[in-house]
Formats: structure tokens, C-alpha cells, sequence
């Protein structure tokens, strides 16, 4: 029992990361970050697009339609939010990006149709994996600075 014991905190100490290693974030006198750190900024719409994105189209591969059926009229919604967003800062879109982001918009709109008037699994996956592959298409096309 000492032996497990002393094994599984040998293991605990090496899996730790030492303090001097630690990632600080540095804070000017006023408690700011610095101005670096803010052009890190990310897309919060091309993020939430792609988090249902993510959560309905894995699923899918395995079968499990439940998701895209429950959450298609919020992937639509997130794609309009995007394309009505405007790039952050610190990111450059491709000139073909707006025409790209209009179709991602039309094709999800059309899978939150579909999936209302009760496609068959078969109809969903072949339009979900199409939007899936024009939003790595979208985004490709924005690049951070």
C-alpha cells in the first residue's frame, strides 16, 4: 500500500508544472494588459458558430442525429451573426470571403429548413457535412495578424 501510495505521488510531482514555468499575464500599473495582449483578440462569432459547429457535426459521425436536429436553427442564426460581424483588428479576410460567408449562410439556413419539414438522417448528414466543409472553406479565409 506504501509502495502505490508513494508511486501515485511521484507521479502527481511529475505531472505539476513548476511555478517558474507557469504562464503570467503581465498587468501594467493601472491593472491593464498590455497592448499586445489585446490584438490577440479572437473572433466571438466565428468562435460561437464554430462551437455548435462542432458539438452537431461529431455526433453525426457516430450516428447521433440529436444534436444537428435540436440546435440547426442556432447554427443558422450563429452564421448570420458572423457574417454580420466585422473581423477584429488583428484579423485579414481574402477578398472571396464575403461571397463564401454568404454561402455558408444560404446552406445553413437550408439545413435548419430541412431539418424542420423531418429529412431523413441521410438528407441531414449530406447537407451538415456540406456546411461543414464551407465553414473550414469560411474559415480559412480569415487569417490572424
Amino acid at each position: 500500500m506504501k509502495r502505490l501510495f508513494l508511486l501515485l505521488l511521484v507521479s502527481m510531482a511529475a505531472c505539476s508544472q513548476p511555478k517558474s514555468e507557469q504562464k503570467e499575464t503581465k498587468t501594467t500599473p493601472k491593472g491593464d494588459t498590455p497592448a499586445a495582449a489585446k490584438t490577440l483578440q479572437t473572433w466571438k462569432e466565428l468562435d460561437d458558430f464554430h462551437t455548435v459547429m462542432a458539438e452537431t457535426y461529431h455526433p453525426i459521425e457516430e450516428g447521433n442525429f440529436a444534436p444537428i436536429r435540436a440546435r440547426a436553427g442556432e447554427l443558422a442564426q450563429r452564421a448570420k451573426e458572423w457574417a454580420n460581424s466585422s473581423p477584429p483588428a488583428n484579423y485579414t479576410v481574402k477578398p472571396e470571403f464575403k461571397t463564401a460567408m454568404d454561402s455558408l449562410v444560404k446552406e445553413s439556413a437550408h439545413l435548419a429548413e430541412i431539418i424542420a419539414k423531418n429529412a431523413p438522417n441521410s438528407e441531414v448528414k449530406i447537407a451538415l457535412t456540406a456546411l461543414h466543409e464551407r465553414f473550414h472553406q469560411v474559415e480559412g479565409m480569415c487569417q490572424r495578424k
